[in-house]
């Protein structure tokens, strides 16, 4: 109505607009018309180009002396730690406490901003301000699974990586980086080829420091893609590797064994399970040191917990991961408390399960 009651003239030539009237025209009016075939010509800061949003500018880095070392190519662990440092900033400009104030008690969607025009959203200002605000008198200091969360939030934060989070952030983003794996060597027998992507994916994401769940289908070869990685990461490397720690029902601990010892029968794999089983922690240590996987059962994990703990495992594998799916069960709490380099989550019945349940 405003542009048309403009046009009454013989010889229009514009109109002038309150600040809120503009904006309405800009965030509505102008789509509207575009829409219906008029050209609209935007002014520069409008556009998704030049339009300057507040932010939070998050500079990390990779320096804390608290950043665990990883095996393997991982540039880090998912719990490793990084500092950072948050400053508010509109665009390209850092602003102090009290200008970000001023301009959330400006209560306008527009303002002319050090000569430039910005659109302010007051709600999402007020929400970065008290971010922040919780910021400046904690710790400086947050893992990289949290530093992952707030990558994707690309309009509240613009982060500033140091080279070695740049690298791994793009690993992280980048499917091309996803590449198919070279059959294992020493496999005794052939992978289908969606068995040569879950091998794939699990060397993928150990590679850059994460943990995965492998979900495929009960009859798919779960079991025999994760002998696969196991003899993946032994090649070229003399054989150098910390033992994995398997866990899986009763009924399947020597379903295990056996396709170990018939797909790789150079793997040294332990069975600790039974009235048989090493009860001495000295003897567990030694012996456990000469083997590549240890197979044991959910039932002996509380049982057993001193051993389990005392070990830093090259990996921990959970077969039937739906067993934890409660995080208050003591079985849960004390697998959880098992250090290793490595997790991987093996489950046969995602779609029956609750999306909860999978998480």
């Amino acid at each position: 109505p405003k542009v048309w009651s403009a046009m009454n003239d013989d010889k229009p030539s514009g109109l002038n607009m309150t600040l809120e009237e503009a904006f309405d025209f800009l965030k509505e009016k102008a789509v509207i018309l575009e829409s219906s075939g008029f050209k609209i010509i935007l002014p520069a800061w409008w556009t998704p180009q030049g339009r300057k949003r507040a932010k939070i500018k998050m500079r990390v880095s990779s320096t804390s002396k608290k950043v665990s070392q990883v095996s393997n190519k991982s540039l880090f662990g998912v719990n490793s730690l990084v500092n950072y440092q948050y400053r508010l900033a509109i665009g390209n400009v850092e602003l102090t406490e009290k200008e970000w104030k001023e301009l959330v008690n400006s209560k306008t969607p527009l303002i002319n901003f050090r000569g430039e025009w910005v659109e302010l959203d007051i709600d999402k200002m007020k929400e970065i301000l008290e971010l922040w605000q919780k910021s400046q008198k904690g710790s400086t200091e947050m893992s990289i699974a949290d530093l992952i969360k707030l990558s994707a939030k690309e309009d509240e934060f613009e982060i500033d990586y140091d080279k070695n989070l740049f690298e791994m952030i793009s690993k992280f983003r980048d499917k091309s980086k996803f590449e198919l794996v070279e059959e294992p060597k020493k496999l005794n027998g052939s992978l289908r080829e969606y068995q040569k992507r879950g091998v794939s994916w699990i060397e993928y994401l150990e590679n850059i420091g994460l943990n995965g769940c492998l979900a495929d289908d009960m009859g798919l070869g779960k079991t025999i893609q994760v002998i696969g990685r196991l003899l993946r990461e032994r090649e070229g490397k003399n054989g150098k590797v910390k033992p994995t720690l398997l866990i899986a029902p009763t009924s399947v601990v020597g379903n295990w064994q056996h396709e170990i010892h018939k797909f790789a029968p150079n793997l040294k794999a332990l069975l600790h399970h039974g009235s048989k089983r090493i009860k001495d922690e000295k003897e567990f240590l030694e012996i456990i040191a000469k083997n590549d996987i240890i197979i044991t059962s959910y039932s002996l994990i509380k049982r057993d917990e001193n051993f389990f703990k005392a070990f830093e495992w090259q990996r921990i594998v959970i077969d039937e991961a739906q067993n934890i799916k409660n995080p208050k069960a003591e079985q849960t709490k004390t697998l959880l408390q098992l250090k290793s380099s490595h997790k991987i989550a093996l489950t046969g019945t995602p779609v029956e399960n609750r999306l909860l349940d999978l998480w």
